[in-house]
């Protein structure tokens, strides 16, 4: 055990310093960027090009650290998940604009056009907030998610001293959740009471990639099994109803936990092409089956504008998905022409189940009102990332803001996990699926991406403990 507390705490806590140095160095970046938004002329496009040179080594450079550790860190410590996740979308995907072919760029620019300077102010926020969340995950100490872990593991396992019985009930409500999600989807049952619930254990099903690779306890086989099954069920699914996302979760997943297993980067690597390269594939497959069911013109727009499909190709471009550039400098620019979101006031609405307030307002329908004020028509949805999300709402406050609560989440998230892993609670692994996802989503909103999931696993093991201690005390009278 001590060893173990050891490995986690090399992994996590002694490696503070060089997450500190990075945040300071996207803090200055951010700041430059945003001194240069103001004065740049509008033709030198290569400061945003040495934003996304100098951005990918920084970070490659701090990926280099990780070449003589244990890869184990991907799954304990968030903050590998938060760079790779802000290199590809917000250097990779921001590089459209420079480097790559007139088409694709065309193609941003008629979803909506910028210029140079709002772009640099895009960069400056973006990077302002990452130096935010790694300042906060890396500074900021907090012992309650832990001891919350701890609270529940030990109910659970007076219960299920093995803890393979819980296990086993998770992954048969988990594949309930998959069948009953998709037969609402297809209309042969009614929306019910655990719907929100089953909506979400479907997808935390995909948790159960860790469970084949990681899980040594009592009915191994059985539980490895029916893991595997809701994992290609799930996958089956998704190719059913043509969706990428459905289709690739699983393997990605299952491919990445792999990786760390083997301890191997160049097996990660060649995991990565393999899931780009089934992606562009994937996305030129649903791209035309999609095309094929046209019933208006306004229909044909909205799905050449959401995949961006070129005119010439009608292909479907992974770069130009990536890239949010232009979505940003669309909220930007609402904003400071007082059209902004209030997308975040909704936020305390979080903390109240919908079955106890009926008349609770949507917390989720941000997406697809900002994507109509960009083409003004609905049908489709898009995101500007949590960061300038923050500055749609309240402008700089609301930026700092957002990133900030972003930052407490990952941070909430890290200290769960390592409690998870460090305990092998299995029954949570989860939590270590959900928040290797929510730190991976940069890209979307702070509301539904960030803070929903959270706080409905926050109460989930909080009332739970709360139960099982109960139904303990009144057993042991």
């Amino acid at each position: 055990m001590n060893k173990a507390k050891l490995t986690i705490s090399n992994l996590y806590e002694n490696n503070n310093k060089s997450w500190i140095i990075l945040a300071f160095i996207f803090f200055l970046l951010g700041l430059s960027l945003l001194i240069l938004s103001d004065t740049a002329n509008g033709n030198d496009w290569i400061f945003h090009k040495i934003f996304c040179v100098i951005s990918t080594v920084i970070i490659f450079k701090q990926f280099f650290k990780l070449f003589n550790r244990s890869k184990i860190a991907l799954l304990i410590d968030l903050r590998w998940i938060l760079v790779i996740s802000f290199w590809f979308y917000y250097v990779l995907g921001a590089s459209l604009l420079v480097s790559s072919r007139q088409d694709l760029i065309d193609n941003a620019m008629r979803y909506y056009p910028v210029d140079l300077n709002l772009v640099l102010k895009v960069d400056a926020m973006n990077a302002l907030g990452l130096s935010i969340i790694l300042a906060i995950v890396s500074m900021y100490k907090v012992k309650w998610p832990s001891k919350i872990i701890g609270a529940f593991s030990r109910e659970i396992r007076f219960f299920d001293p093995m803890g393979h019985r819980s296990l086993i009930f998770l992954l048969l409500f988990c594949i309930y959740s998959l069948i009953y999600i998709n037969l609402h989807r297809i209309g042969y049952v009614d929306k019910g009471i655990l719907h929100g619930i089953a909506q979400n254990f479907k997808f935390l099903g995909l948790s159960f990639a860790l469970i084949i690779f990681y899980y040594n306890g009592k009915y191994q086989k059985t539980i490895k099994i029916l893991s595997f099954f809701y994992l290609v069920t799930y996958t089956f699914l998704g190719m059913l109803y043509t969706s990428k996302a459905e289709i690739l979760a699983p393997i990605t997943f299952l491919l990445f936990v792999y990786s760390i297993k083997k301890n191997s980067y160049k097996l990660a690597a060649i995991c990565f092409l393999f899931i780009f390269f089934m992606l562009q594939v994937l996305g030129n497959y649903t791209s035309a089956i999609r095309s094929q069911d046209e019933k208006s013109s306004i229909q044909l727009d909205l799905l050449k504008s959401n995949l961006n499909i070129s005119e010439e190709q009608n292909t479907y471009q992974i770069w130009n998905r990536i890239n949010y550039v232009n979505s940003q400098g669309a909220a930007i620019n609402f904003y400071d022409n007082g059209d902004g979101g209030k997308s975040l006031s909704k936020i305390f609405w979080l903390f109240v189940p919908r079955f106890l307030n009926k008349d609770k307002p949507d917390v989720s329908g941000f997406a697809g009102v900002f994507f109509k004020k960009i083409r003004d028509h609905g049908g489709s949805r898009d995101s500007p990332g949590i960061f300038v999300e923050g500055y749609y709402n309240y402008g700089w406050i609301g930026m700092i803001t957002s990133s900030v609560l972003a930052g407490l989440v990952i941070k909430f998230y890290s200290v769960m996990i390592a409690r998870i892993f460090l305990d092998r609670i299995y029954l949570l692994y989860f939590i270590i699926f959900s928040g290797l996802w929510t730190t991976f989503r940069i890209d979307g909103l702070i509301i539904t991406d960030y803070l929903g999931l959270f706080v409905l696993l926050l109460y989930f093991i909080i009332f739970s403990a709360f139960f099982l201690s109960l139904i303990r005390v009144s057993l042991e009278r």
